[in-house]
């Protein structure tokens, strides 16, 4: 809320905020991963499934201000950590850009690394564990919709770009729903590379494994069906 623009973001209020010496500081681990120890490493593998769901989230909305900061947690009690992404500010800020139409564990256009470039870049080097297969759910939640259904979801958005972005409308708009309806095939680009990564680092053996597991007979990562 600005004195001159008036209330201009809204978010739900969470409860239960993590907080205390045992609360689980993102930033800090997205900015100094080197640093972290095993036991925040297993608590951030423990988030993994979480993570790749929010990624897939900020893709779609080609959103890369996605440093830890941007990540509240939520316990309750003893029990398991909730994931919650806020701050979606920069959503489509990048989406003319030639490197954000391409997933990486690279592209940093923002001052801190965003912490899904941490996470990847960990698991290339074997240094944190996921399972890339989490991201199916969100994958099949986003080809259920229509692409009608999906593009109305941003139809305030168009319409201010309509308005102040006449000339690059069309790109803006063919850009959104490209991530929509690549989005299986893009993941399934991305984890390729991210898995002979990391095959790199392994024994012979626990290479081939993994290869078995993500891999069809064309060499390359597949879903299951």
């Amino acid at each position: 809320r600005t004195k001159k623009h008036g209330d201009v973001s809204f978010q739900r209020r969470l409860q239960h905020v993590e907080g205390g010496e045992n609360k689980l500081d993102l930033f800090r681990f997205s900015k100094h991963p080197e640093l972290a120890s095993r036991e925040t490493v297993r608590a951030v593998e423990e988030l993994g499934s979480q993570i790749l769901r929010e990624h897939t989230t900020d893709w779609l909305l080609c959103n890369f201000d996605t440093k830890g900061e941007n990540f509240i947690i939520t316990r309750e009690g003893d029990g398991p950590r909730v994931l919650h992404g806020i701050d979606k500010e920069a959503a489509f800020s990048k989406i003319l850009k030639i490197d954000a139409q391409t997933m990486s564990r690279t592209y940093k256009p923002h001052a801190n690394n965003t912490l899904y470039n941490v996470v990847f870049s960990m698991y290339a080097d074997c240094e944190l564990d996921l399972e890339l297969f989490d991201v199916l759910p969100q994958i099949k939640k986003v080809q259920a919709l229509s692409d009608a259904d999906y593009m109305a979801t941003f139809k305030e958005y168009l319409e201010h770009v309509q308005k102040t972005k006449p000339q690059q409308y069309q790109q803006i708009y063919d850009n959104i729903l490209a991530r929509k309806t690549g989005l299986k095939k893009e993941y399934e680009i991305f984890f390729t590379k991210l898995v002979k990564d990391r095959c790199k680092h392994l024994h012979p053996q626990e290479a081939a494994a993994l290869r078995q597991k993500y891999f069809g007979e064309d060499g390359k990562f597949h879903f299951p069906p």
